[in-house]
């Protein structure tokens, strides 16, 4: 019994919460909170919510905002930068939002152009991630916090300034 209560306390359980107090201390100094009028620095990762983003994606005619974990292996998740890519060469300004915290260092090791967002899990008042992504992605949206996706839509959210326009599981064609 001692054995299987020292192995159960020695586990580190991921992808409940925003996993933000798992982080090294050096990434914990590159964690900003985002406002409309924050400078952005590509080597930060600024906490955000819908709304905050939503104020944001109006002062662009056109932009998507992609949300997604860190060390993604769906058939669906690509590399950084080709989002980068398509944004640029299609006229669109380019919001990457992780969902939390884990692995971390496998989005921001990548040489990107544009900085990192997170969801801001306390804008939210709460610590567990299915609850505060179901209501960032309501929020951007536009619907009700209570309503509940029976099929998912996909994580690439297209806008016309802050109007949602289409979202797609990959970029399109």
């Amino acid at each position: 019994m001692l054995i299987i209560v020292s192995t159960i306390s020695s586990c580190t359980i991921y992808g409940l919460t925003n996993d933000e107090d798992k982080l090294a201390t050096d990434e914990k100094t590159r964690i900003s909170q985002f406002t409309n009028n924050s400078v952005l620095n590509k080597d930060n990762i600024y906490l955000i919510s819908g709304s905050e983003l939503k104020a944001e994606l109006a002062k662009y005619p056109k932009s998507i905002v992609y949300t997604f974990k860190s060390g993604c292996s769906s058939i669906f998740c690509k590399p950084l930068y080709s989002y980068e890519e398509y944004a640029s060469k299609n006229g669109y300004k380019l919001f990457m939002i992780l969902v939390g915290f884990t692995d971390l260092s496998l989005s921001s090791g990548q040489n990107l152009k544009e900085p990192l967002f997170v969801i801001d899990a306390k804008a939210y008042n709460t610590k567990y991630r299915s609850k505060y992504m179901k209501l960032f992605k309501n929020e951007l949206k536009c619907s009700s916090k209570f309503e509940q996706v029976k099929e998912y839509p996909g994580n690439l959210y297209f806008f016309k300034s802050d109007s949602l326009i289409e979202i797609y599981n990959e970029l399109p064609e």
